[in-house]
């Protein structure tokens, strides 16, 4: 026998005592069964290993004693809640995982022999219907395994005549499975309950005819920008609801409205600053009512307790992601905590006359942070928009129960806190000493309310073989139809051009009046010609290069007269009758390409 070593010639030498060939047929065989032993204990623990890296757990389908609740597709295909699988196609189900993944991949129907009720039960599952439930991906929590109800302890075991371990499998002899309802008992913390103001006011059906209207007056929170988004001011009992960028001005806001000098009895709640930051801010901003009290908490039943005691007219909460109950087991800022928090708020803002304005944080997507019931158990949805490197914001309403959702609000942000802005033209126009191309002014609307900005657009060769397109207060989509528009109506060669496309004051519009200006700024960059001076656009164009009636057309021509300009260019499908101020040309055209006479562009390159 040959040890470490396949040398020959070390083989015919002499035996030495320590080499292995010199011990006793017993003891090398001994060691021999050794390290086959050792091998295999290795490769068993390398098995388990992989298994317990790598491996599937699941559940037997004969560790489910007491069956499987089924959702609805489970239900129209047959199975009632219950049921214990037995097999499928002839085979023993075992792994319920792959029990569901052969009733979604299969070509041909299914025969399922179940467990009901002491007796095996044979389904035969059509073809189309597992389709069906494949594309409607009913498979989603297909079966789920019946766990029963064990008692983990008693308070009160005399009582309760129950003890540790029993199961409980039947309340009041109802026969149903899974009617248990959780119940949550608040934590002794000394707060007061969530139902504070009482339950509301018990209400009959009656015939519409037979129901009184109250004069509600609406609340002058003091901000005139606010009140025109809000239709005229707060309604009393409303609940407002604020989204926005970080840093976009919405503490400041509702701290300004509740520092106003409106003569209302505010209360403002805040959840992530203490009393004397908040004071530094009021200092800053100016304090106008003394009747504002601040209340720094989080503890949504303090914060009832509170408004319960003080009975104010309006109440500002900073903000709801940062409120919490103690009837919901979960942090603040979960969904449960908001839903439950903005329900009790919206039942006592009703029950009691008090209108609530609240702050709400928005996610990466724009969206309001938390569940989408949040918005929809509001009345008033206020999305606060800007560019934190910019001054200006816009209020914007989003829903309104008692007003229309078209208005918006301009403010400047200052030192001091956020200014109305009455006339957003002025912020939205630059006045250049000689006329430049790639710029035009377009006249907007945003409800009732009409102002004029400058479109701005840069038209170059593009570089590389795909050109740029950039826009920046626009829909990109639009700004693409509207190139290929001029590609198609007009003759321009924009597969070759890079185009960039800026509205001044950092604001995002969405207003298809606001599409002949826009063509209008690329013309002028296209071939370097300026517009003629006073001049501006209002119309929407179409696929075919038609100039459509911009919404309000009236409006915008009045607001154009009233800033000076001389000339406005509308669609030629405006309405006859349409008022036409003195002081302004008005000049119609039904088609992108008579624009160019319209626009008066200049000969001079700029």
């Amino acid at each position: 026998m040959i040890d470490e070593s396949m040398d020959t010639e070390q083989m015919k030498q002499p035996v030495k005592p320590d080499e292995f060939r010199a011990k006793p047929a017993w003891q090398r065989f001994l060691v021999m069964i050794a390290g086959m032993v050792m091998n295999v204990i290795l490769a068993v623990a390398i098995y388990i290993g992989i298994c317990y890296t790598w491996g599937d757990t699941y559940l037997s389908n004969e560790d489910v004693k007491w069956g499987y609740n089924f959702n609805e597709a489970g239900h129209l295909l047959g199975f009632h809640d219950g049921d214990r699988l037995v097999s499928i196609d002839g085979e023993e189900a075992d792994d319920i995982n792959k029990v569901v993944n052969s009733l979604i991949i299969t070509e041909s129907d299914r025969s399922v022999v179940v467990e009901r009720n002491g007796r095996q039960v044979e389904l035969i599952l059509p073809l189309d219907e597992l389709i069906s439930m494949r594309q409607q991906k009913g498979y989603e929590n297909f079966l789920l395994p019946r766990i029963p109800f064990l008692i983990d302890s008693v308070v009160n075991p005399t009582v309760a005549q129950l003890r540790k371990g029993d199961e409980i499998v039947a309340i009041d002899n109802c026969g149903e499975w899974n009617t248990f309802a959780e119940e949550i008992i608040a934590r002794e913390s000394g707060s007061v309950p969530a139902v504070a103001a009482g339950p509301l006011p018990a209400a009959k059906p009656q015939r519409v005819r037979d129901i009184r209207e109250s004069e509600h007056v609406r609340l002058d929170l003091g901000n005139a920008e606010v009140n025109r988004v809000l239709g005229g001011g707060m309604v009393p009992g409303s609940l407002v609801l604020v989204g926005g960028e970080p840093g976009i001005g919405k503490s400041t806001l509702s701290l300004q409205i509740a520092l106003a000098a409106n003569g209302l009895k505010t209360l403002y709640v805040s959840g992530e600053e203490s009393a004397e930051q908040i004071k530094m801010r009021a200092a800053r901003i100016g304090i106008g009512n003394d009747e504002c009290l601040i209340y720094p908490e989080t503890l949504l039943e303090n914060i009832v307790a509170q408004i319960a005691e003080h009975r104010p007219d309006l109440v500002v909460i900073d903000s709801i992601q940062t409120i919490y109950t103690d009837l919901v087991e979960s942090s603040a800022g979960s969904v449960s905590q908001i839903r439950e928090c903005a329900a009790t708020l919206l039942k006592y803002a009703k029950g009691s006359g008090t209108s609530i304005f609240i702050i709400g944080h928005i996610t990466k997507d724009g969206a309001i942070a938390g569940p989408k019931i949040l918005e929809h158990i509001v009345d008033v949805v206020l999305q606060f928009e800007g560019d934190s490197n910019n001054i200006y914001r816009i209020l914007r309403g989003i829903k309104n129960r008692f007003g229309a959702t078209f208005e918006i609000g301009v403010f400047e942000m200052l030192d001091a806190g956020l200014r109305g802005v009455d006339n957003p033209s002025e912020i939205l126009l630059t006045h250049y000493e000689e006329p430049l191309s790639g710029i035009a002014v377009g006249a907007s609307a945003d409800g009732v309310r009409p102002y004029l900005i400058e479109v701005q657009a840069l038209v170059s060769g593009a570089a590389y073989g795909t050109p740029q397109r950039s826009t920046t207060g626009y829909d990109a989509r639009r700004m693409n139809m509207l190139l290929a528009v001029l590609e198609k109506r007009v003759g321009m060669k924009m597969f070759t051009k890079d185009v960039f496309l800026n509205f001044a004051g950092g604001f995002k519009v969405a207003d298809p009046g606001l599409d002949l200006a826009v063509v209008a700024a690329v013309i002028s960059s296209y071939y370097d010609r300026p517009i003629g001076e006073g001049i501006c656009c209002a119309g929407e164009v179409g696929l075919s290069g038609e100039v459509r009636p911009a919404p309000r057309t009236e409006q915008r021509i009045s607001e154009a007269a009233r800033l000076g300009f001389r000339r406005i260019v509308v669609s030629g499908y405006l309405p006859k009758g349409a008022k036409r101020p003195k002081g302004i040309e008005v000049v119609a055209i039904n088609t992108e390409q008579r624009s160019s006479s319209a626009l008066r562009y200049s000969n001079q390159r700029r």
